[in-house]
């Protein structure tokens, strides 16, 4: 084998070890590409399990929080309400004992006395009311923002996995052309050599 037939051989050789590499190189950044577009899908799993997660206890904690409001104010009415009975038979057992009749001034007294208590009772159904209305607040706030949280993590774990499937793509046909443009460029070379012999 002369000279020149070995010089041509290890050109062709080398252009075509050269276009499988390429090849080859393409392919494993592709694979890599494709194996993080699935890392990144089962992120956004993640983040639609964790959010559906935080949002069932956003609702149990409100739902707790809500009961536990409901029974104070349910608890500080009666309260109030014994609290009034109580005092409006005091004042009557006083003015009997000192042998006053419920008429006029007494009387007057007995009806503010009784009057402040249920102004007493209204401010503590207010305030219960008050605070569920926070609560439901608080809970639907919190729900919202745990939704959009888990809604933005999700969109941007599947957005990046198909960036990633598109770049992978890209990535195997660029082999691809790599490999074809070198086949071309080695050919010419050769082709080359024989036009100037």
């Amino acid at each position: 084998m002369s000279v020149a037939a070995i010089f041509l051989t290890t050109m062709a050789v080398g252009t075509a070890m050269d276009a499988v590499g390429k090849i080859k190189q393409a392919q494993q950044t592709a694979s890599a590409q494709a194996y993080n577009a699935q890392i990144a899908e089962q992120q956004a799993k993640a983040y639609q399990q964790a959010g559906a997660f935080e949002q069932a206890g956003l609702t149990q904690k409100g739902a707790f929080e809500q009961a536990s409001i409901k029974t104070s104010g349910a608890a500080e009415e009666a309260r109030l309400k014994r609290e009034k009975a109580k005092t409006t038979s005091a004042q009557r057992s006083a003015y009997a004992q000192a042998g006053v009749r419920l008429e006029g001034s007494p009387l007057a007294v007995m009806a503010d006395t009784a009057a402040q208590y249920e102004l007493d009772i209204s401010a503590s159904r207010y305030n219960t009311e008050l605070g569920l209305a926070q609560s439901r607040y608080g809970t639907q706030l919190g729900l919202a923002q745990s939704k959009y949280s888990t809604a933005l993590g999700v969109a941007q774990s599947l957005s990046e996995a198909q960036y990633l499937k598109q770049s992978a793509k890209r990535t195997k046909a660029l082999g691809y052309w790599g490999a074809g443009t070198t086949l071309l460029t080695g050919g010419s070379k050769i082709a080359g050599y024989y036009a100037n012999k």
